[in-house]
């Protein structure tokens, strides 16, 4: 058998934002593969950066893997972004969303026909290797977002890239042309199908991510490093359902929210790349090599080798000669050895025989590692109190003296910070230090009083165990995975059925009468060898309790018999429960894990014995290795069994299990009263509504990821995913949740009169949660085709009121119970740090990070700047957004072809533009500019870059206020509207607007501070749009005014709505009408929609004719740009900035 495979991993791309792990990845995966598949039957290929541009992947995936014939293995892997696409009508049976999800290559959009990797191809390109082989053992690992259905065939770092927006018709695709099927007008494409098996890094609605991992520390992806560790215990028989089980569990403790996934019609218990895994060596060949001037043996990394710690090492026995098939007797080992360095495929030692340490010799040893070392647990002490956090770091530092507890070391820099498995806030107005995992997907902590700063060290080192309990494993074993197997049947309700879950297996509570009954689980082991085991079943629960279930009567420890059978509850069933407290705070899931050890030789499972921790939801071998280094330093067992001197060996099997109690339904009654969902949240119907034939409609509350998989999409827009310090969910309920979701979805169930929900008659949601002032609320639902805004905060008093005004269609989601499901998402503004004070001008300058800027609004230290500098540039925004979304564009690019190289100095003038009106702006801009030096008559050179209404703005200043002419030398504007705007009001724009940013019609992504903005002017139902009306009396001024004597560019973008929107459907309506037909209901705003998004040249807030409508008589005469940008996009790389600075430092 040979295994053929392509690796690909790209950091840098042409078009798109680079990422940091991914060629590392492949060299990981690549290094796995030397070392563990034979090197005469590996065949590899690998793609990485420049080499990986479309037609390289796709030449070199059919031409490589093409040559795998039946009994080989083809294997590709692919680190990278993903992302989506609009799919063209041929595709749109397959996807209900019609997007195709795709791998992005390195060239990738640079150019009109550089497209992404979609998924249709990628099954096509499976389907050219696999054809007519059916004994063709084929798979697909894919490490990025939108990976959960990269190959379907019908259905800290972010990997993921904002969706091609750009038109792709089925012709661009790399699939057979003639695969159509007509049905009426309809064209649907038949993929050919492949049996092939796909694992991937997320579900699609997650994201994949990549972090500082391993040793030495260097960015990677998650997904692939656990994927990695697990296979280092894997050996010729090592299954798919196996190795998805422990990476599930390992990549969700490490993750919030990211599942891996694995997909196939073929069998799961088949081994992984069809067997071609070699066994990891019983032993080690130890001699000394000249070359590396030591000891050496041939096992590294890829062998599961553990690198050196400051207090623990690797250790080894060595044995003069050693039989495959002897005992391994610790009593005749010659020697032992210590490793000092690791490497990916050999290891230095330092090697002792009768006491002295050996030096260069030409006799070799077979050494067997007996003893890996268990590393401290870094924890990150945080907060504003550091006589506490001293305190604390005292105490650890004396629990750690007291040897051999576990260590907990406290992190020390950035590094080691980002790699700390637990965190330590003081919080001072609590008097308390709040303790959690760094990355808990539960959010559960636990308070300690500050007075009690050992008691904080001791629960530190409790979690501590706790994890390393957690990840336990074997790499050295040599057990067969099969040697004990575990049936788990599943009791729910009055339902059972065998356990066949792969990844993590997933319960729920089921109905019975007006109450919820949990579910069961038995346990079965069974022998399949003739050799006698010693097994414990673990629980290892999120409040930090690991006991074994079996009783403690035996020590935890279950004899299962040469070919034998044992229950490991006896008959019984163990009942997995979401806790009443737990629950009633918004907890709706329990996730745990049951870890099988078996030994082949007897212990007390009972020393691994962890009471619970008061949690609340705040939203290796020889002597057993690994395990007995854990027995020891959990300061239970105080030396190794000196009696026992036989070599021990044992393995582990994860069964992650997720528990799901849902939140009990409400009836709704209708009035103004409301009923209460939970507690401090309460639903009020003004609608009436009303199931079918008059039945009642439920309400219940929904955790976000509980949503997704019961809808089995995504619940999240494309556009806010990946921002998570700008956009996460918003709690329902009052809790201390940092991070989780919590409740923060409500579902409608049995809504037959949708339709009544209006802004006459709306439903009105009271919440317990305090909203801050920069931060913004979007509810929003899916009908099946689009994702629809549905409402506005209307109330910030004491908690909040969002007021619902129209509801989805529950028939486009196909559900069985007309369920309609109202999704909340908490937008936060990034302040800079800066006071919301307004009329505020600042000084700009770059951060230490690409895209970051510093503000400094100290006036004196900017008129000493303005007094050093010769040409000064001034940003100014428009009715959407601030200055701090726009400055960043001064650095796009390369040096000494940025704006920012063309000036000595950057400013930034934001005002309030909710209330303040549109001269009284202009004229405190001239008191600002006064103050600083840049005053009329001054002896700078000063730009003014103003965005939409910030061009009115400065044209009041400098054509209607005394002065002002002079204290400006040129006037750049952008999506100005000149001559006036055709919408009656700004929250009819900002509706439609958000609408579009949705459902990604923009050419280009816009960034999340635009829904922030638009969000925040449908909350305050502003009334500034008035000032542009067409008929407006500041727009009749302004056509009076003088003329100031100074260059004005004009810039007009115009391109509103992608191609693909536009295009005319079966039924006569494009997709974007559709679309406005849903939330423009009155004829007047549908009018003004159709003139801003389908009628002439737009941005999509202003037509091309607005912009310009500046006197061509001026002197100089107004200068004129069209740019193929929308009104959100003039200051990004991939909208109009880079042809607006050409213009700029031309001219």
């Amino acid at each position: 058998m040979t295994v053929y495979a392509l690796l690909v991993g790209i950091n840098k791309y042409t078009a798109v934002n680079n990422l940091n792990g991914c060629v590392q990845d492949v060299n990981r995966v690549r290094q796995f593969l030397a070392g563990r598949v034979g090197a005469d039957q590996l065949k590899l290929e690998v793609l990485t950066d420049e080499q990986a541009t479309r037609q390289n992947m796709l030449d070199t995936f059919v031409g490589h893997l093409g040559q795998a014939q039946n009994g080989d293995t083809a294997l590709f892997y692919y680190s990278g972004h993903g992302a989506q696409e609009m799919s063209p009508p041929e595709f749109w049976h397959l996807e209900s969303d019609r997007r195709n999800e795709t791998l992005v290559c390195h060239d990738s959009r640079s150019h009109d026909q550089a497209w992404d990797l979609a998924d249709k191809e990628l099954g096509y390109l499976i389907s050219q290797v696999t054809q007519g082989k059916p004994d063709l053992h084929t798979v697909i690992i894919l490490d990025s977002c939108h990976s959960g259905s990269g190959t379907r065939d019908d259905e800290g770092g972010v990997r993921m890239t904002p969706p091609n927006t750009r038109r792709r018709t089925f012709s661009d695709y790399a699939v057979p042309q003639n695969a159509i099927v007509v049905e009426g007008e309809d064209r649907r494409y038949q993929p050919p199908s492949a049996p092939h098996i796909a694992m991937s890094a997320c579900r699609p609605e997650e994201l994949a991510r990549e972090r500082p991992l391993g040793e030495p520390q260097e960015i990677q992806g998650v997904f692939t490093y656990h994927l990695l560790t697990a296979l280092q215990q894997a050996g010729p028989n090592f299954s798919y359902r196996r190795l998805a089980a422990h990476v599930n569990a390992l990549v969700r403790l490490a993750i919030r929210y990211q599942t891996p996934q694995i997909e196939s019609e073929l069998s799961l218990d088949q081994p992984f790349l069809g067997g071609a895994i070699q066994p990891r060596p019983r032993s080690y060949t130890a001699r000394y090599d000249n070359d590396a001037s030591s000891w050496i043996i041939d096992g590294g990394t890829i062998h599961g080798i553990s690198p050196e710690t400051k207090r623990d090492t690797t250790q080894l026995a060595l044995f003069s000669t050693l039989a495959d098939d002897e005992a391994i007797d610790l009593k005749n080992a010659a020697g032992q050895a210590k490793v000092t360095d690791v490497y990916p495929t050999y290891s230095k030692i330092k090697v002792t025989v009768d006491g002295q340490v050996l030096g260069k010799a030409e006799t070799p040893y077979q050494a067997v590692v007996i003893a890996s070392p268990l590393p401290p647990r870094l924890v990150h002490l945080t907060g504003d109190d550091q006589a506490a956090l001293d305190d604390v770091g005292q105490a650890i530092d004396q629990a750690n003296s007291d040897a051999p507890t576990l260590k907990v070391k406290v992190a020390d820099g950035e590094a080691e910070i980002e790699q700390a498995d637990l965190r330590l806030m003081a919080l001072p107005n609590e008097r308390v230090y709040r303790i959690c995992r760094t990355t808990d997907s539960q959010s559960l902590m636990v308070d300690t009083p500050y007075t009690e700063p050992i008691l904080a060290a001791a629960r530190l080192q409790h979690m501590a165990r706790w994890l390393t309990t957690y990840e336990l494993n074997n790499p050295e074993t040599h057990l067969d995975p099969n040697a004990v197997s575990m049936t788990v049947t599943v009791e729910e309700g009055q339902n059972q059925y065998i356990a066949e879950e792969e990844g993590e297996l997933r319960l729920t509570y089921t109905p019975l009468g007006e109450e919820w009954r949990p579910p069961g689980l038995r346990f079965k082991l069974t022998n399949n060898t003739q050799q006698d085991f010693f097994c414990t079943l673990l629980n290892i629960t999120p409040d930090f309790r690991v006991w074994p279930v079996a009783s403690k009567n035996h020590g935890g420890i279950i004899e299962v018999p040469a070919g034998g059978e044992a229950f490991v509850v006896g008959h019984g069933r163990l009942k997995l429960e979401v806790e009443d407290d737990l629950w009633q705070q918004g907890m709706t899931e329990k996730r745990e894990l049951f870890k099988l050890l078996i030994s082949t030789n007897n212990f007390d499972a009972t020393f691994l014995d962890l009471d619970p921790l008061p949690v609340k939801y705040v939203t290796t071998r020889g002597d057993r290795g690994a395990l007995d280094q854990l027995l020891k330093k959990a300061n239970l067992r105080a030396s190794l069994d000196d009696d026992d001197p036989i070599f021990n060996d044992w393995r582990t099997v994860d069964l992650p299990v997720v528990t799901h109690r849902p939140q009990d339904a409400v009836k709704i009654e209708a009035g103004d009263t409301g009923v209460e969902l939970t507690e401090g949240v309460t639903l009020i119907d003004q609608a009436g509504l009303t199931g079918p034939g008059g039945e009642a409609v439920t309400a219940r509350l929904m955790t976000d990821p509980e949503s997704s998989r019961d809808l089995g999409s995504a619940s999240l827009p494309n556009w806010p995913r990946g921002n998570a310090g700008q956009m996460q969910p918003l709690s329902l309920t009052a809790t201390r949740s940092v991070g989780e979701p919590g409740l923060s979805v409500l579902a409608l169930e049995n809504v037959a009169n949708y339709e009544d929900v209006s802004p006459q008659t709306p439903l009105k949601l009271k919440l317990p949660t305090v909203l801050e002032d920069n931060e913004q609320v979007l509810a929003y639902g899916f009908d099946g085709e689009f994702f629809l805004p549905l409402g506005r905060v209307t109330g910030r008093e004491g908690g909040t009121e969002i007021t619902i005004e129209r509801l989805p269609d529950p028939e486009g989601t196909r559900s069985l119970t007309n369920s309609i499901r109202l999704y909340f998402q908490k937008l936060i503004t990034d302040t800079l740090g800066l006071a919301p004070t307004y009329p505020r001008l600042a000084m700009v300058t770059p951060g230490e990070q690409p895209g970051e800027v510093v503000y400094e609004t100290n006036s004196a230290l900017i008129a000493a700047k303005v007094a050093a500098a010769s040409k000064v540039a001034l940003y100014i925004h428009g009715i959407i957004g601030e200055t701090r979304y726009m400055t960043p564009s001064a650095w796009i690019g390369p040096k000494g072809q940025r704006l920012a190289d063309h000036y000595d100095l950057i400013l930034a003038f934001d005002y309030e533009n909710l209330a303040t009106g549109i001269k009284e702006t202009a004229a405190l801009l001239k008191e600002k500019l006064t103050a600083v030096g840049l005053g009329p008559g001054h002896n700078k050179t000063l730009h003014v870059l103003a965005h939409s209404m910030g061009g009115l703005v400065s044209r009041w200043l400098v054509e209607g206020i005394d002065g002002g002419n002079q204290m400006v030398q040129h006037l750049y504007m952008f999506g100005t509207p000149n001559g006036g705007s055709p919408w009656p009001k700004i929250e009819d724009y900002a509706l439609t607007a958000l609408t579009i940013g949705l459902n990604m019609l923009a050419p280009v992504t816009w960034p999340v501070s635009v829904a922030t903005g638009l969000l925040a002017f449908i909350e305050n139902n502003d009334k500034m749009l008035d000032q542009m009306n067409v008929a407006s009396e500041l727009l009749n001024d302004l056509a009076t005014t003088r003329d100031p004597g100074l260059p004005y560019t004009l810039f007009a973008g115009n391109t509103s709505i992608i191609e693909a929107a536009r295009q005319a459907e079966p039924d006569g309506q494009n997709r974007l009408e559709r679309l406005l037909s849903k939330i423009n209901t009155t004829q007047l705003l549908h009018q003004a929609a159709s003139l801003a998004f389908l009628n002439e040249p737009n941005d999509t807030a202003v037509a091309v004719t607005s912009t310009y409508n500046v006197p061509d008589i001026r002197t100089p005469a107004p200068i004129k740009h069209e740019l193929a940008c929308d009104h959100m996009t003039y200051f990004v790389a991939d909208g109009g900035w880079p042809a607006m600075v050409e213009t700029v430092t031309n001219g």
